[in-house]
């Protein structure tokens, strides 16, 4: 199992986690949009806050998979590559579809945890309690989410040597 693989196992429970705990800690009627002062506007269900949570994870990491998986089907003059001559030569195919596997997991790994801030977001607009600031860690998140789409072109255009 790849390392890709493991954060974004990871990063999957770490969101159940955090949908868990938030889901407890939620009033009856839980507040989902909050206008600029902070105040809310639009008001769930604790039920529907949880399966609505539930399903952007679920759609997110889906349509990544999917992604993944789709590479495979592609002709070789579609290939999403700087370097597509090279990657598509039959004996490279297998190592551009586990190196983009592996990519598209790094993007499902930060998205999750952005989702795990989001939901924490709103248990703050909830729960006056709540003090735990996740903006830096929002702008970190996104950051190195850049940074990971960034790297796609060191990955598959600039350094095609074996990596594995």
């Amino acid at each position: 199992m790849g390392l890709a693989k493991i954060f974004w196992i990871f990063s999957l429970l770490a969101f159940l986690a955090v949908l868990l705990v938030t889901y407890i800690y939620m009033p009856e009627t839980v507040a989902i949009l909050f206008d600029e002062l902070g105040l809310p506007f639009y008001f769930v269900s604790r039920d529907n806050y949880f399966y609505f949570a539930l399903l952007v994870c679920l759609a997110f990491n889906v349509a990544i998979l999917l992604l993944a998986a789709s590479i495979n089907r592609l002709p070789s003059w579609m290939l999403p590559t700087p370097k597509r001559r090279y990657w598509s030569l039959r004996e490279n195919r297998p190592r551009f579809a586990k190196r983009f596997s592996n990519w598209t997991k790094g993007i499902a790994f930060f998205l999750n945890l952005l989702l795990c801030l989001w939901l924490i977001n709103i248990l703050k607009g909830n729960d006056s309690q709540v003090d735990f600031n996740t903006k830096p860690l929002s702008y970190l998140f996104a950051s190195l989410l850049v940074v990971w789409i960034g790297m796609y072109f060191v990955i598959f255009g600039i350094y095609v040597e074996k990596m594995d």
